[in-house]
Formats: structure tokens, sequence, C-alpha cells
């Protein structure tokens, strides 16, 4: 088993640096990913087209760091990240989770369930077959980049929720 440190810089937290190791792209999300099935089935399905049905990824409480268990690529991530998030939740601890690939091949953040997360891969596959899905639930740099240059309501209003200074951070460690 990992140590979530192997991967992830203790104490870190978007929009700053948190992963040890670069990754070829990054995911960010917003929601819960203890509770958004879409969230979960979206990343799982990312992970299945990029690395196949054969890895397996450590499950860690983001806040204390406690090893929660693993999560098999082949098994119903809906079902298995349930179970961990009522084990985190019956020891008291109410943060998010860091997800670290066996591999080091991928690592998911989040701090707590109300704050942004990061999915970082390392895989140039295509996933234009999952646009639909992946960018329901994720933004990347490209679409970040088109918030910061746009000029329409819906941009301006975006980076005025957001904020202009956390994004351009965002795009400063998570862009190519």
């Amino acid at each position: 088993m990992q140590h979530p440190f192997d991967m992830i810089i203790k104490g870190a937290n978007l929009p700053g640096p948190l992963f040890t190791q670069k990754f070829s792209r990054y995911f960010f999300f917003d929601n819960d990913i203890c509770t958004s099935d879409w969230l979960i089935t979206a990343t799982q399905q990312i992970i299945r087209a990029c690395f196949g049905e054969t890895g397996c990824a450590h499950v860690f409480a983001s806040t204390s760091y406690t090893y929660l268990g693993v999560i098999d690529s082949r098994e119903d991530w809906l079902v298995n990240i349930a179970g961990l998030c009522k084990q985190m939740h019956d020891s008291r601890e109410y943060g998010g989770f860091i997800i670290v690939d066996a591999q080091k091949q991928w690592a998911l953040f989040q701090n707590t369930p109300v704050e942004n997360g990061v999915l970082g891969i390392n895989s140039n596959k295509d996933l234009s077959a999952l646009n639909d899905t992946i960018y329901d639930i994720f933004v990347d740099c490209e679409i970040i980049k088109g918030w910061l240059n746009g000029n329409g309501q819906r941009e301006r209003s975006l980076v005025e929720s957001i904020g202009f200074d956390y994004l351009t951070v965002l795009l400063k460690y998570y862009d190519k």
C-alpha cells in the first residue's frame, strides 16, 4: 500500500500545487466525491478508458490522512465509495478523499466536500467519446482559459463567482 504523501503534498490545497509529480492532464470538479454518483461514475469511466480494468487505488481521508481502503477498477465504485465514505463518517471524519492509484498513473484530491477537487492523470488516450460525460462534471485548463478570455455574460459570471485570482493560480500550476 502507498502512503498518500507519495503523490500528495501534505497540507496543500487548491488552487496551489497538490501533487508531488506532474500529470499530463487535470480535470477539476466541484461536486462531493462521496455523494455525487455522476462524479464517481465519470471518474471511473475516465480511469477505465485510460488504464483499463486492471488497476486499484488506495483511498485516504483528506484531513487526517487515515487509510480507508482500496477501490478496484473492475468493481462498482458507487458501492465502494459509499462504503468508504460511511466508514469515514462513522469515525467522525467529515473531510474529502485522497485517491491514489497503486501504479501512480492518477490521483484524485478533494480536501472537503464543499471545496473544489482535482483528478490528475498520466494518459494521452483520446477521451472524446466521453466528452459529454466529462464536461458535464469536470472542467479542464482549456475551459478555464476560455472563461478568463471570454467576453460573454456567462464567462464573466463564472470568473466572478469562482474568482479571477483562484482561476489564474490554477492555470499557473496545472496548465501545460
